[in-house]
């Protein structure tokens, strides 16, 4: 790479840093490019020969962000964690980066079609086989039945996406109320813990002696 294009490259970075603490602080509507290319130290012709329009730069900071976290999950699942423990990483641990993107996505159309192939594709290369790979340690380790299909795992898990999706249910006050929600997530309506399970096992062997 020449020294043009990594100068091409930083200031694209600029932009896209410089847009998105401006999406986290008042919502992509209320951004122009204008106060980004003032914020990034561009002028607002560098910001549409590299993007076009904001929302492209838009759909490519987000693009960044999906990345950025499959990334992470990738790290959690090569990780020692059993498999419960790395289900309740990836979705019961909210953190402030997640957070901060809420807000700098806020206003983003999923119906777009642009955006609704984007996730598309991305989720079939990067998100599904990861999921696989997990689902796999789940039914190895003795969590999941190994007669499970694979995709009904995967409705399951992406049935409880609307409890993700609500910033409160993060909050301090609905700890007890994540808890119960983890415990459906990872036991069902009528499991239990394993722990349980064996000392009811136990209990049943003890009688019947």
């Amino acid at each position: 790479m020449d020294g043009f294009q990594r100068r091409k490259v930083q200031k694209m970075k600029n932009i896209k840093t410089a847009a998105f603490e401006l999406f986290v602080r008042s919502g992509p509507k209320n951004v122009g490019v204008a106060e980004i290319a003032k914020e990034a130290g561009v002028s607002q012709v560098t910001i549409y020969n590299y993007f076009g329009s904001k929302d492209q730069l838009l759909h490519e900071i987000l693009y960044d962000y999906m990345d950025e976290k499959i990334t992470e999950s990738e790290k959690i699942l090569a990780g020692d964690h059993t498999f419960k423990e790395k289900l309740d990483l990836l979705f019961f641990s909210k953190t402030e980066a997640a957070a901060r993107a809420e807000k700098a996505f806020i206003d983003l159309d999923i119906q777009n079609p642009k955006i609704r192939e984007m996730i598309r594709v991305f989720g079939e290369k990067r998100s599904y086989p990861l999921f696989l790979r997990l689902i796999e340690q789940g039914k190895k380790e003795g969590y999941l039945d190994p007669q499970l299909p694979d995709q009904a795992v995967l409705m399951y898990i992406n049935s409880f996406q609307s409890f993700l999706d609500d910033p409160s249910f993060f909050s301090e006050e609905n700890t007890q109320l994540r808890e119960s929600v983890a415990q459906l997530y990872f036991y069902g309506l009528c499991g239990s813990p394993p722990s349980r399970k064996s000392k009811s096992s136990s209990t049943h062997k003890k009688n019947d002696a």
